[in-house]
């Protein structure tokens, strides 16, 4: 008609081409993909017949199988649609397809096949029933595989690395020697080794890592060091536990109680009887030792004595004054009846260093010791430390003895 619009082309099914249309018919047949259409691409497919030109399109819905196909419509052409794909495999998408075997290797045996392989096929010999090895025509055993390096050498299993030789004891570093004997820790004892504070055999050494022998002379600013690691064990002593391994064989001692506690050897402050018990200090520090076994004002100890009768109040008043025993009065700081137990539990505190002076002193008042028990030793207790056990101390118990004089 005249003033109408020109009907714009259509293809062979009755659509109106798309954009992409005309640079797909350029394309040979044999270059247009046939298989899974790109990624982010939207599925392409006809126009329903009420669209208007130009407008959008709307995907058609997939045919079931086995429904009959439209009348006048042509065969299909271009990429195929997932929903078509779906319809005649039964899936929404088709499975990939796995490689087939190499038919090179079809038809041959087990030997052929391992050839310039990683493993090696050896033969094992088989054995008889009385565990001889079975060298009969024809025997053969199971094969077994030896693994093999890429030179075709066998791994040897079990090969270690070639040992060190052990390290001398006798030698360590001087930082290490230095914070051994207490003066700092090994980091300051670098600055002080840094700064020439300390010898060794005379000489000033400030290199660091510089490694020394036990037996060498080593001094801090002049004072000659001991390079064993000072160790503090505070032992609950029980009865009948001499202090020394110096008895009878197979007598249990104290020092046997403590002998997991250090590397070193320790040796205890002061003495105490087999029959007592209570807090034992062992330590390796000799100079240590020979302070608190001689102090120069005295050392605090207390002691709660049990006795085999009440002790008369008599005889409290006399011991609280002073009881001379040979020619030489036997004093005590402090002493009293312990609160709600019987008179027969006695506190008591001294300064003195004499281990037997508490057994001297109630002997000569005719009263008999059960029990004697150390409770407190220069500033130590025995607060969460059970009979029989020890612990070591803390750094500042190790303060407080060192100020000790």
């Amino acid at each position: 008609m005249a003033g109408s619009r020109p009907s714009k082309p259509r293809n062979a099914s009755g659509d109106a081409p798309r954009k992409n249309d005309a640079s797909k018919s350029a394309l040979p047949s044999s270059s247009r993909p046939t298989g899974a259409r790109p990624s982010g691409s939207k599925p392409s497919g006809p126009r329903t017949s009420g669209s208007k030109p130009g407008g959008s399109t709307s995907l058609s819905k997939p045919k079931q199988a086995g429904a009959p196909a439209k009348s006048g419509s042509a065969p299909k052409t271009g990429i195929p649609r997932w929903s078509d794909q779906g319809a005649e495999t039964g899936s929404a998408r088709p499975r990939p397809t796995t490689p087939k075997s190499d038919s090179s290797q079809r038809g041959l045996t087990l030997a052929e096949k391992l050839k310039g392989m990683k493993f090696k096929p050896t033969p094992r010999t088989p054995k008889n029933a009385d565990g001889t090895p079975n060298t009969s025509a024809g025997a053969r055993g199971p094969r077994t595989f030896t693994p093999t390096t890429r030179t075709g050498n066998p791994i040897v299993r079990g090969k270690q690395a070639a040992k060190t030789p052990p390290k001398d004891p006798n030698i360590i570093r001087l930082n290490r020697y230095v914070a051994n004997a207490g003066v700092c820790s090994r980091r300051e004892a670098d600055l002080y080794i840094s700064s020439g504070n300390v010898t060794v055999n005379g000489k000033v050494v400030t290199e660091m890592g510089y490694q020394v022998r036990i037996d060498d002379a080593v001094r801090f600013d002049g004072r000659l060091l001991n390079p064993i690691k000072r160790e503090y064990i505070l032992l609950n002593k029980p009865k009948d536990f001499p202090l020394t391994t110096r008895t009878e064989s197979g007598a249990r001692s104290a020092t046997s109680l403590v002998g997991n506690a250090s590397k070193s050897p320790l040796k205890p402050v002061g003495k105490m009887e087999n029959k007592s018990m209570g807090l034992v200090l062992f330590t390796n520090d000799e100079a240590l030792i020979k302070r608190l076994n001689k102090p120069k004002n005295g050392l605090k100890k207390i002691y709660q004595v049990t006795l085999s009768k009440p002790l008369k109040k008599s005889d409290l008043d006399a011991i609280a004054e002073g009881v001379l025993i040979e020619g030489i009065p036997q004093r005590v700081q402090e002493i009293s009846y312990v609160d709600d137990k019987p008179k027969t539990e006695i506190g008591l505190e001294i300064w003195s260093s004499k281990h037997n002076m508490i057994p001297t002193l109630f002997e000569h008042l005719g009263y008999e010791i059960v029990a004697l028990d150390r409770v407190y030793y220069a500033g130590l207790t025995k607060k969460d430390l059970p009979r029989g056990h020890w612990r070591p101390l803390t750094k500042q118990e190790v303060i407080n003895l060192e100020m000790i004089q």
